[in-house]
């Protein structure tokens, strides 16, 4: 029996092994095909049976690329997700590449007679004789990468801007045609920014305004670049190598501040209220940023005149907490000194004498706990003596990922502690939909309910 069980055991492993041997067959002929059209375009020349075989290759490439990812989401159950993942972003870039570059071409040999390709130079002659028409030469450019955009906040400048010179702006693209081009573009966190579209007609303008609301905040870009040039590292040695890369990367971030309309002025008072923001502690940060009404940066004084202003509202209510606090001592030490004089009797001689030591307070006990948990580490990045919201990598999370990370670390999901659960806080709600998760995991289908799904 056992030598049966044996048996059936080494079939399935042989079973399983050609499996995956014939899955990774099958990619091997998809890459072999995109490499195959991708230098059949290099030397492509029009005619009617060539432009029939370039359509035909780009609907073959397009089916065969879905094959791929079945293939590739089966191997990551065989054999293990981080490997099929990388081969899945390596492979997807190539087609990327070559697709892109086949439907570019497409579209320009398929545009009318009268609109002029964006591959062509047209030369006046050199004679004052008068002509009618232009001559046009066609000159075999290089290609043009698509710009690409990831989610990171100091990448969207740049890439906005060369986005829309390439194609937003392209005359001879119709919307459908940029809304693909704006796919190929988009990876990481970017792309769940307008997941929801189809890709259609109707869809870019839709698609493209979405994802201006969700990156061009003029607020959130200065106060990114401000905080990357004030934590440039320092250099790892002084070699020619490290000082050009610390200018360059101080003068590109100068540079990004400059296209977001920052005079030397700006980028000053940027650079102050983006240290004294970093320095706020968490709830101070959170009341603050509630007073926020626009997509502006804020001048360092009314920073300070709003922390002058808490400031003075913490006096006043310390004031209030120290004398009911006086009070309630007062009433205490008359009630235990009637009750010592009503239960007054002779002191035997042989007894010791009574302690002084008073065990702490609640209060004090409560207060203890907080300092000491403040100086644990955090428990999404585990680096550093922050709490969870002020966590830089939280913050660069998508809003699914912060999710996640809040569950695995078993935090409260609407003040992002960890010392009680969701049902027993006390915080206030989501700001966007008052329901009972906090405002930096909100999302749109949770508006109708009080948990994140």
């Amino acid at each position: 029996m056992a030598t049966a069980s044996a048996n059936a055991s080494a079939n399935t492993s042989d079973n399983a092994g050609s499996h995956v041997l014939a899955l990774k067959q099958k990619r091997r002929v998809f890459k072999r095909l995109i490499t195959t059209v991708g230098n059949w375009l290099e030397t492509y020349t029009d005619s009617a049976k060539e432009r029939s075989k370039l359509r035909e290759r780009i609907q073959r490439l397009r089916t065969q690329f879905d094959s791929f990812n079945e293939i590739q989401d089966e191997l990551a159950i065989l054999e293990g997700f981080e490997e099929a993942q990388t081969e899945r972003e390596n492979t997807t870039e190539h087609y990327d590449d070559v697709i892109a570059t086949a439907i570019t071409l497409l579209e320009n040999l398929e545009r009318p007679a009268t609109q002029t390709p964006a591959a062509t130079i047209r030369l006046a002659s050199d004679s004052p004789a008068p002509s009618t028409s232009t001559t046009a030469i066609g000159v075999h450019l290089p290609k043009i990468d698509l710009p690409k955009f990831d989610g990171r906040l100091e990448k969207w400048l740049t890439f906005k801007d060369a986005f829309q010179s390439m194609i937003h702006a392209h005359p001879g693209l119709t919307d459908i045609q940029r809304m693909s081009y704006l796919r190929l573009s988009l990876t990481g966190k970017a792309v769940s920014a307008i997941e929801s579209f189809m890709t259609s007609e109707d869809s870019y303008k839709a698609a493209w305004d979405q994802l201006i609301q969700a990156y061009d905040n003029t607020r959130a870009l200065v106060l990114q670049h401000t905080a990357l040039l004030i934590n440039e590292p320092e250099m790892p040695n002084d070699n020619a190598e490290s000082i050009c890369d610390l200018v360059n990367h101080m003068q590109s971030h100068i540079r990004s501040l400059h296209a977001l309309g920052r005079s030397g002025e700006d980028i000053a008072n940027d650079i102050l209220v983006s240290l004294v923001i970093s320095k706020m502690g968490p709830e101070t940060r959170r009341v603050w940023e509630q007073t926020l009404t626009d997509t502006q940066t804020p001048k360092i004084d009314d920073i300070f005149m709003h922390l002058r202003n808490a400031s003075h509202r913490c006096q006043r209510g310390d004031t209030k907490g120290t004398t009911s606090r006086n009070v309630d001592n007062a009433e205490d030490t008359q009630r235990k000194t009637v009750t010592n004089n009503a239960n007054r009797r002779p002191a035997s001689p042989r007894k010791a004498p009574p302690s002084r030591y008073q065990p702490p307070s609640p209060r004090a006990s409560k207060r203890q706990t907080f300092v000491t948990k403040s100086a644990t580490p955090c428990k999404i990045c585990n680096a550093g003596s922050h709490e969870a919201y002020q966590c830089r990598q939280f913050h660069d999370m998508s809003i699914h990922d912060r999710v996640q990370a809040i569950r695995k670390a078993k935090l409260c999901e609407n003040c992002l502690r960890s010392d009680h659960t969701t049902n027993e806080c006390r915080a206030g709600k989501c700001r966007v939909c008052n329901g009972r998760h906090n405002t930096k995991i909100h999302q749109e289908s949770t508006t109708k309910s009080d948990t994140v799904s």
